[in-house]
């Protein structure tokens, strides 16, 4: 509940931003995973005064609404050495020592700290990081980042069990407008898969199929039928604004399709003061076995 809390007082504020704005403004793709204070800086630098002040009331009505608090108690750290660490765990660990935060804002800021390697597959266009167990072609071993990435892994677990306490995985895998075409996952465990927006995205989508489908796509020599209605939304809110995490089955084929404009576009700061970059991408957590489900991003 409190992450999604902290998701949906992100999205109103977005959303609010994105409405006073001058006609014409153009956002960065990154703003999609700015945290509430960096929007809200955002906002103050962007608005006239009359505007920023509609949002300042927006934010004392969204206080008023709230039904619960956002600040929950982190894992304990795990101490890492800061000078050989990378971006995104140092980010982590500083999160765990606070020992108390909102869980939504710590994984999102260390999830775009991560170093993305691009994705191999010959169906897939973008970039992925990978942390746990994995089995590839018989073989089975340890994702070279994860011993790198202990508090990070810690983040994303207790992410992970607050939205499915009852989930198990043996892999986490978070991808970066990352476009496919339509494949089988292979070598995926028999339980369920679980899939997690990180972004406040527009046209991410997600094919799976469906024995009740009514649409249907070639796929190899075989024709599969699909979920109707067809496309299903990834983002944060997806699935008419309540927070919702999406199980997959394992036998079904994750068959994806996106829309993609804006890829490869020259990274820039959001605004002079935000210390980091935030790049812009659609983030998918994908906790189990098999690929992840990964889709791209555009800010309109």
């Amino acid at each position: 509940m409190h992450m999604q809390l902290a998701a949906s007082e992100e999205a109103a504020i977005l959303q609010a931003l994105w409405r006073l704005l001058p006609l014409g403004t153009y956002l960065q793709p990154a703003v999609s995973l700015a945290t509430r204070n960096e929007l809200m800086y955002l906002a103050q630098t962007s608005l006239t005064t009359d505007a920023f002040e509609q949002m300042l009331q927006l934010l004392d009505k969204l206080e008023v609404e709230a039904t619960g608090s956002t600040i929950i108690g982190y894992p304990g750290p795990s101490y890492v050495n800061a000078c050989e660490s990378t971006p995104a765990e140092k980010t982590a660990d500083r999160h765990l020592r606070e020992g108390s935060r909102s869980l939504w804002v710590a994984v999102r800021e260390t999830v775009r700290e991560l170093e993305y390697q691009p994705d191999a597959r010959p169906f897939a266009q973008g970039r992925y990081a990978k942390f746990g167990l994995y089995s590839k072609g018989g073989l089975v071993g340890m994702a070279k980042q994860t011993s790198q990435h202990v508090s990070t892994c810690r983040l994303l677990n207790a992410a992970t069990l607050s939205v499915r306490p009852e989930h198990r995985w043996t892999s986490i895998t978070i991808g970066m407008d990352n476009e496919t075409l339509p494949h089988v996952d292979q070598g995926n465990a028999t339980f369920l898969s679980l899939l997690l927006g990180l972004t406040h995205h527009v046209h991410g989508e997600l094919w799976l199929e469906s024995v009740d489908g009514s649409q249907y796509m070639a796929l190899g020599e075989s024709r599969k039928s699909l979920h109707t209605p067809f496309l299903r939304p990834t983002n944060v809110m997806a699935w008419h604004n309540r927070w919702q995490s999406r199980h997959l089955r394992p036998e079904n084929q994750n068959l994806e399709e996106s829309y993609h404009r804006q890829r490869n576009r020259p990274l820039r700061r959001l605004i002079s003061c935000l210390r980091r970059f935030l790049r812009p991408q659609l983030r998918l957590c994908h906790v189990g076995t098999g690929d992840a489900a990964e889709v791209a991003m555009q800010q309109e």
